[in-house]
């Protein structure tokens, strides 16, 4: 194979694009067989051919453009995993520097993964001397002499049967079993998996082929009894038999799409140059891929309430195509499911386990057999709680015996503890099995004050994997952020030894057995509770994400979004978690703009309340909560209800900051589009103007929200027969927000809209074809085809090209 080759990593953003395209032209014109994405991809799974071409290539090749490394603390962000890629293979690795980015700045907010990168010796390319920089680049940076030896192609597995997708080029297939069950001790379910493989064998064959209802495997029992892990074991002992593992979580309607959304970027469904897709375009795709492909296992854990069972109803027929495994407590399920209820362990059983997981040196002596019989009887015999007392025996270093003395001892003063608390498990009338409970509090106990605090911190939020990177500091974070996220961490490790947190890797989090979870709420004071709710609310403000009304934060978001909703939750209104009113902004921005009405107006009404009652009803913040709210009942038509928030908002605006602010700007150009709306143009322009001097005085005239403004003033414009006035506003708007930011973005789609609507009034329909079906492009891309305003540009976009064809015709 020929040593020049290269691989061109790059930022893919419009000057990211631009100049990789620049480079990619002049090695090809060199010579050189470069890869670059969006030029030599072929048919197939494109993020496959990426990072099996970074090995093939001899030169690696990172173009540093400003923002290039930004994102890369995200664990998924393709510049990273690229650039790790290139240094774990050991390519020729050569950072490219773009003349305008300062090094210095960007060496600080580059993830210490990265860091690396900064110690190979760096090329510049300067717009003045580009072609002798490129010159430079090939006869000192790339040469031949310098490539090492590509490294050989793995040769792909073949398929497990006929009709099954190949697997990647590795030889692996999709895969996101929760890791932290994986290579865990699993015991004595071996006929239990059995008679979970023969009934799902029981009519697999027929229902993959001829295509007739599949059968999904309910497993049952109470908490604690290992259902996930034997879910989880059962996928990993038959993987050789499927196509794909997958894993989602059925606790709820929400949190069973969320899941199945997040699929898509498993299955290798989206392409990391985009904007991710909304959920339910996401999910959508996902169900069509299982319904085009065979040979899958879906695990939809805990599906425990009917609304659960009713959301996994809605997807049943489109999963005909595999298994369907489920876990949950309930033990009725309609004919189509076979309900398996998971036992205890038999004595044998639960006493070899516990032997393995406490590491005892010599497991066949007849005396650590009894000592561990015995303890497991104590236990229950029930999984999570052998899990959990031998990690209490592990860290007090304990005997089985002494152990099984110290439950002895301590029993009636736990039951005692326990009586006050009610857990329920198979039916809300049952208390919990106590062998859990005993463990837990044990363990519990021997946690400082302060792991303590933390571990009733995740305590509160959803049952589901927390991303790792909520408690890691960013490299320029304060001294005490870091020093909070250090303790978080610590704690977080000292619980693991207890086994009362699960690890999980790729990507890195961890997650709190529900039971644990319940337990520790149950038993904390109205303070703790309090307390609690605050710092966790504060380790997602401190680890901000973005704002949420920008589609492009929406992937740190969905991660947050279901802890976030359950802090909510927890939250009472008094005495109420400082900062909760910010959560609630944030989560029902985020749902407004996933046009999630429904679940947003609950979360705006209580946020404006909390900020009124906290803060008077004339503070800064209320406004902002009025304003959020305003725009909701605009998006659903309640515009009567709408415009006397936006007036109170705008009249806090001007008291507070005065009335050339940039915030009393954009309270005006709330209001006038809402005037607007209802046709009093009159009273609407002046306010959108003031708007625009205002902002074009703070900002300067490139700046988006001037484009906002002017797009506005525009559609004013035509709507009272000034398109003369109109088109050229129009045309400016739609020129800073693709220069600001790029050519793909919702903003830039409303815009092409706009204009396309002026042309078609104006008889220049073949002018605005392009520039709709541009908008259409875009809004399918960022916000899906389910979004009220796709649909709306959609259809417009039909309207204007039955008339081009009458015409034509």
């Amino acid at each position: 194979m020929s040593e020049k080759t290269v691989f061109i990593s790059y930022r893919r953003d419009a000057t990211g694009k631009a100049f990789a395209r620049n480079v990619h032209r002049e090695l090809t014109q060199r010579g050189y067989d470069v890869f670059l994405d969006v030029e030599s991809l072929e048919p197939g799974k494109w993020a496959t051919q990426i990072l099996t071409q970074v090995p093939l290539r001899s030169h690696f090749l990172v173009l540093l453009t400003p923002g290039a490394l930004e994102r890369c603390a995200d664990e998924n962000d393709w510049v990273r995993r690229e650039c790790l890629e290139a240094l774990a293979s050991q390519r020729n690795f050569v950072p490219v520097r773009e003349e305008s980015v300062n090094i210095s700045e960007m060496r600080k907010s580059c993830p210490e993964c990265l860091k690396p990168l900064f110690e190979f010796q760096m090329a510049n390319l300067e717009h003045t001397s580009f072609a002798a920089d490129i010159q430079q680049l090939v006869s000192h940076f790339i040469p031949p002499h310098k490539a090492p030896k590509p490294k050989p192609s793995p040769q792909p597995l073949p398929p497990t049967y006929p009709g099954a997708p190949a697997p990647d080029a590795d030889g692996l297939i999709p895969d996101n079993l929760p890791s932290g069950y994986l290579g865990r001790e699993f015991e004595g379910r071996d006929a239990f998996l059995e008679r979970l493989r023969l009934a799902l064998q029981s009519q697999t064959h027929a229902a993959a082929i001829t295509q007739v209802k599949p059968l999904a495997t309910s497993v049952a029992g109470l908490g604690g009894m290992g259902k996930t892990h034997t879910a989880v074991a059962y996928a990993d002992r038959y993987r050789a038999d499927y196509s794909a593992l997958l894993f989602v979580s059925g606790e709820s309607p929400e949190r069973l799409n969320a899941t199945l959304a997040d699929l898509s970027g498993v299955l290798d469904l989206e392409d990391p140059s985009a904007p991710p897709a909304p959920e339910t375009q996401r999910v959508q795709t996902v169900l069509g891929w299982l319904q085009r492909h065979k040979g899958w296992l879906l695990i939809i854990d805990n599906v425990d309430s009917p609304e659960a069972v009713h959301a996994l109803n809605q997807h049943l027929g489109q999963l005909k195509a595999g298994h369907v495994l489920i876990t949950s407590r309930l033990h009725e399920w309609a004919d189509n499911i076979t309900a398996l209820d998971l036992e205890v362990l038999l004595p044998e059983d639960a006493a070899t386990l516990l032997l393995k997981l406490t590491k005892h040196p010599n497991p066949e002596d007849p005396q650590a057999r009894k000592d561990a019989l015995q303890l497991a009887e104590e236990l229950g015999r029930l999984p999570l709680a052998l899990q959990q007392a031998a990690g209490y025996i592990r860290e007090q270093n304990l005997t089985l015996a002494q152990a099984h003395t110290f439950y002895q001892q301590q029993a009636s003063e736990l039951l005692g503890w326990f009586n006050q608390l009610t857990v329920p498990y198979s039916a809300p009338e049952d208390i919990g099995p106590r062998p859990v409970l005993f463990t837990w509090k044990a363990s519990f106990d021997r946690l400082t004050p302060e792991q303590r605090d933390w571990l009733r911190v995740f305590a509160y939020f959803a049952p589901d994997r927390i991303p790792q990177w909520l408690i890691e500091s960013a490299p320029d974070a304060s001294d005490e952020t870091k020093a909070l996220h250090h303790s978080a961490r610590q704690a977080l490790a000292a619980a693991a030894g207890y086994c009362l947190i699960t690890r999980h890797q790729d990507p890195q989090g961890f997650k709190l057995h529900r039971l644990v979870q319940q337990v520790i709420r149950l038993q904390s004071t109205s303070e703790e509770k309090t307390q609690a709710l605050t710092q966790a609310i504060r380790l997602i403000q401190r680890n901000y994400s973005g704002h949420p009304q920008d589609f492009r934060t929406w992937q740190r978001w969905n991660l947050l979004q279901p802890h976030a909703l359950a802090l909510c939750d927890h939250s009472p209104d008094d005495p109420s978690p400082k900062t909760l009113s910010w959560l609630l902004n944030c989560i029902g921005v985020l749902l407004h703009n996933k046009a999630l009405y429904a679940q947003a107006e609950p979360l705006l009404r209580r946020a404006l309340k909390l900020h009124e009652a906290s803060l008077g009803k004339d503070h800064p913040e209320v406004a902002s909560s009025l304003n959020n709210l305003a725009q909701l009942l605009k998006a659903t038509d309640r515009l009567t209800e709408a415009e006397p928030l936006l007036r109170r908002a705008l009249e806090i605006g001007e008291a507070s900051f005065g009335k050339d602010d940039p915030n009393v700007a954009i309270r005006l150009n709330n209001l006038a589009t809402l005037l607007h709306a209802t046709n009093r143009h009159t009273e609407a322009e002046p306010l959108m103007r003031r708007a625009l001097e205002i902002d074009e005085a703070s900002f300067g005239k490139e700046h988006p929200n001037v484009a906002r403004h002017l797009n506005n003033l525009a559609m004013l414009l035509h709507a009272t027969d000034r398109s003369a006035e109109a088109e050229p506003l129009m045309r400016r708007a739609l020129e800073i927000d693709e220069a600001r930011l790029g050519k793909d973005q919702p903003n830039v789609a409303i815009e092409l809209h706009n204009l396309a609507l002026l042309l078609q009034a104006t008889d220049r329909h073949t002018e605005a074809e392009p520039l709709m079906q541009r908008a259409v492009d875009i809004f399918l891309a960022t916000l899906g085809p389910e979004h009220p305003r796709t649909k709306t540009v959609q259809n417009n976009l039909a309207v204007l090209q039955a008339k081009i064809r009458k015409q034509e015709g």
